[in-house]
């Protein structure tokens, strides 16, 4: 009778425990003080490209799943960088100092404290430089990027003026500033080129980072996209346009920018999976007497 017991008990554990563990995916992870109500979201393009490149997500986002109704109205901002042909690394300076602008004009506007950047291509890398050296980590609250190559790129540094050292510059130190996960601590390997080597240190804070990239991007290889200190999300069969037209990768820029499911999952998942292992080995353990 006492074995029907304690086998009943460790059976309703186990049934159990992942709504204990599970329930806590749902606790934002943002500021405290951070307020109620999306963000103003600001859309960048990627080289050779326009704000028009955003139509398919907008459409979706705003007029069909209702991110703009009677209810719920998020501001969103599209403009075109000045240069959008060039990937120099100057260019990209001047592309960060507008998106400074064009973040304290949407604040101006909204009222809002904080902004979400959605960025493509090379609109990821002027982003990361306005967030590290611009001030922008106290301005933003979700960076996403989509298929920006956060690496050492060997068409970039073959095409794109002075991005050896732009890039190492983004890498070096803290690679996501403010982030809500921590940077590698210590040397880091740069995932292209290992005989690029990137020293780590990380100041945390509220800034959720997501790179959203695709192994068959036919233009940045997949492990370029790799962003130490950011939540890295790989899809598969999408070219390097196609990640503006699919709905996996818009679902991921939603769960993105929604704070109220943003989670640690890998962590949560982790705990579940070793505390039913703690379990069953017990259950197992009183088997055997």
């Amino acid at each position: 009778m006492k074995y029907k017991v304690e086998k009943l008990t460790v059976l309703i554990l186990l049934l159990l425990l992942p709504f204990f563990l599970r329930g806590a995916e749902l606790t934002p992870v943002t500021g405290a003080n951070d307020p109620p109500g999306p963000n103003p979201i600001l859309f960048l393009h990627g080289m050779s490209d326009n704000m028009g490149a955003w139509g398919w997500i907008l459409q979706k986002m705003f007029y069909e799943d209702g991110w703009q109704n009677a209810t719920v109205s998020t501001p969103h901002y599209e403009y075109n960088f000045p240069n959008s042909s060039s990937c120099a690394a100057q260019a990209n300076i001047v592309n960060a100092n507008h998106i400074k602008q064009w973040v304290e004009t949407i604040l101006d506007e909204t009222g809002a404290d904080k902004v979400d950047l959605v960025a493509h291509s090379m609109g990821g890398w002027s982003s990361r430089y306005y967030l590290k050296s611009l001030g922008g980590t106290e301005y933003v609250d979700d960076f996403v990027s989509l298929g920006t190559p956060h690496a050492y790129d060997p068409w970039s540094v073959t095409n794109c003026d002075g991005f050896s050292d732009f890039m190492f510059g983004l890498n070096d130190g803290d690679a996501s500033p403010g982030g809500i996960l921590n940077d590698t601590l210590g040397e880091r390997v740069d995932p292209m080129n290992t005989s690029i080597v990137y020293s780590g240190a990380h100041v945390s804070g509220n800034v959720n980072y997501t790179s959203i990239y695709s192994r068959e991007d036919e233009y940045v290889p997949y492990k370029c996209s790799y962003l130490d200190g950011a939540h890295n999300i790989e899809v598969r069969d999408l070219t390097h346009m196609q990640l503006l037209n699919d709905r996996t990768v818009y679902n991921l820029i939603i769960a993105a920018l929604d704070d109220r499911v943003r989670t640690s999952a890998s962590s949560s998942d982790f705990l579940y999976l070793f505390s039913s292992f703690f379990v069953l080995v017990i259950f197992f353990r009183k088997r055997t007497r």
